[in-house]
């Protein structure tokens, strides 16, 4: 049975696109990059988390990544920048908690996270959030992201589904051993999901919630 589930918090549990690509435009703006995002940019050119947008869309150097963390973590968290929660996805959590241990994986920040769940009363539903706080230089591709949750927490690979919205949490949880559903109204295309090859694909979260109880 699985009986773990490793959520995701952006495109997953929140609609964020609009506001990152906001807030990226200020970091753009403070590096002097020449050039200004979109949410269409950010979701055609997904590849190898947010430090491969920067480096490869963005032309940051390597070494100005770890500079852009504290300016993205002041402004995430300023009321105008906070997304939303997806419609339904908070019944769909509480729902899911009741049969199952419940964990965030992000490459999001833990502040920004522990702070959205709590707006939204879904904070007391997960045991543990594990960041970039956590994994530092550890991309979301990499199998290590998903596999120091899984070392920290104790549970077997067998009990654990990874939730996300990304190719590269698909191609990092099969590197990992660990089964991934993707989701399809979050940050990257439905067809480049599709090419990924999840377990499973849901269009919603109440189809998400009806494959989890189905397994």
């Amino acid at each position: 049975m699985k009986s773990v589930l490793f959520f995701d918090y952006d495109g997953v549990i929140v609609d964020s696109l609009s506001s990152v690509a906001k807030i990226q435009n200020i970091i753009l703006k403070r590096f002097n990059k020449n050039i200004q995002t979109t949410p269409e940019l950010i979701r055609n050119n997904w590849n190898n988390g947010w430090q491969g947008l920067y480096l490869n869309i963005y032309g940051f150097r390597p070494e100005e990544l770890p500079e852009t963390a504290p300016l993205y973590k002041k402004l995430a968290v300023k009321e105008k920048y906070l997304p939303k929660i997806f419609y339904g996805i908070d019944v769909i959590i509480r729902e899911l908690a009741k049969t199952h241990k419940l964990y965030i994986v992000s490459a999001n920040y833990h502040d920004v996270i522990s702070g959205g769940l709590a707006r939204n009363n879904l904070l007391p539903y997960f045991s543990k959030i594990f960041t970039q706080d956590d994994v530092k230089e550890i991309h979301k591709s990499d199998p290590k992201f998903f596999l120091h949750p899984l070392e920290a927490t104790g549970h077997k690979k067998e009990e654990v589904l990874i939730i996300g919205d990304t190719a590269d949490e698909v191609y990092a949880g099969k590197s990992a051993g660990i089964k991934t559903i993707a989701c399809s109204w979050g940050w990257q295309l439905r067809n480049v999901l599709v090419d990924a090859g999840p377990d499973y694909l849901v269009d919603t979260p109440e189809e998400l919630l009806k494959t989890i109880q189905d397994l």
